[in-house]
């Protein structure tokens, strides 16, 4: 095989790799987001991460709309 059909098939696996990644990870956020609740949600959120976000984003659209 030549040096450049080697690269073309190694591009070629690399965008099938990519596309079975984004589809696994579209189907494990679907899977999840199904079945999160709040409470799980905060249950899981030891260090008050997800809480400090969402009022980051509140405040900002609290800002952004005067």
């Amino acid at each position: 095989m030549s040096r450049r059909n080697s690269e073309i098939k190694k591009e070629w696996l690399t965008k099938e790799v990519s596309k079975k990644e984004a589809n696994a990870k579209r189907h494990m956020n679907t899977e999840f987001l199904e079945e999160m609740t709040p409470s799980l949600l905060f249950e899981i959120d030891v260090n008050d991460e997800v809480k400090t976000w969402l009022k980051t984003i509140n405040e900002a659209l609290q800002d952004s709309n005067g």
